[in-house]
């Protein structure tokens, strides 16, 4: 809510026929200060008329948005395993072998067959067990949370006041309209237009940090409800009565010409 008073600014009657057709709603009062202008042969009554309108204005939000997303990376990790080592060793092996010796029996030689023992040494292969490391690609898998933004669009009705100054003859007549000024008085409500598509950042972050809530945008104004008149706003008559009592006067509350009452 603006604070303070705006000053007037001036515009031309292009100005405030654009902003008119801006509107979504419009509401005229008029101001007691009547001024007399006399030129030549022709009396002219100045009057001021404010005009009250409601002008949607588009205005861009920056909002956070967040997501889970999964990273997929792979860790190196050392697995123990075994192996078998051939290993050569020796036993001992005992052999009885038959030999031929010739002997002398009674004065004869004669052939006889005996048994011959011998040990040796028999090599053999054997295989022991080996622990040793296995550095290996282990696959994983998290969540992470990534971040971004989004621009949404909202729209905020702005109260204006635009300003002319009517000029009359007379009974009185309109002459011209001049003077067009405007200003912002106030932001009237608010509503979302667009939601805007969200902008992720280009790093993500570690675990899932939550959904942030979406922020407030002018929590302090309400979302439009009706047609009805503006809120906090005081309207007056649209035109201001001439000098005399006579003549066609203008309702307060809804400006319009009515002629004035003489009695029952």
């Amino acid at each position: 809510m603006a604070s303070g008073r705006v000053a007037t600014q001036a515009i031309t009657q292009q100005d405030a026929n654009a902003t008119m057709r801006r509107a979504i709603h419009t509401q005229h009062h008029g101001s007691s200060d009547v001024d007399g202008a006399e030129g030549g042969a022709t009396k002219t009554v100045v009057t001021t008329v404010k005009k009250h309108a409601l002008v949607p204005v588009e205005e861009t939000v920056k909002v956070p948005v967040v997501r889970k997303e999964v990273k997929r990376y792979k860790e190196k990790q050392v697995v123990k395993a075994q192996r078998l080592v051939p290993v050569q060793k020796f036993k001992e092996v005992t052999e009885t072998t038959m030999e031929v010796r010739r002997e002398m029996v009674n004065g004869r030689p004669e052939k006889r067959a005996v048994q011959v023992t011998k040990t040796r040494m028999q090599p053999y292969t054997d295989y022991v067990e080996e622990e040793y490391d296995v550095v290996v690609q282990v696959p994983k898998e998290e969540v992470v949370t990534r971040t971004g933004y989004r621009m949404d669009k909202h729209v905020t009705s702005k109260l204006m006041e635009i300003e002319e100054d009517h000029v009359y003859e007379l009974r009185p007549v309109l002459v011209e309209k001049t003077g067009f000024r405007q200003k912002e008085l106030c932001d009237h409500h608010v509503f979302k237009k667009e939601h805007g598509l969200p902008v992720w950042d280009d790093d993500a972050k570690n675990g899932w940090l939550g959904k942030p809530k979406t922020p407030l945008y002018k929590s302090h104004l309400h979302r439009p409800n009706s047609a009805a008149s503006l809120g906090g706003v005081t309207m007056v008559s649209a035109v201001g009565r001439p000098r005399s009592g006579r003549g066609m006067q203008r309702s307060a509350s809804h400006g319009t010409l009515q002629r004035p009452r003489t009695g029952m």
